[in-house]
């Protein structure tokens, strides 16, 4: 239980930094802030499917 609260705070953490970067964007230009986001929720997304990726790529080599 312990690892799934870290690791849903982690993702929350990500997205709300997502967000921040977003708005700061925003508030240059909206296209850019709209840019940042999706770029920012792609990147989060990546990074959260990493892991899994690499353990897959480990079991189809066996």
């Amino acid at each position: 239980m312990h690892s799934l609260i870290t690791t849903v705070l982690d993702l929350l953490g990500a997205v709300l930094i997502v967000i921040a970067l977003a708005l700061a964007a925003g508030a240059w230009w909206t296209p850019a802030g709209v840019f940042v986001a999706g770029v920012g929720l792609v990147a989060v997304s990546w990074l959260v499917d990493l892991p899994r990726r690499r353990s897959a790529r480990k079991r189809a080599r066996r």
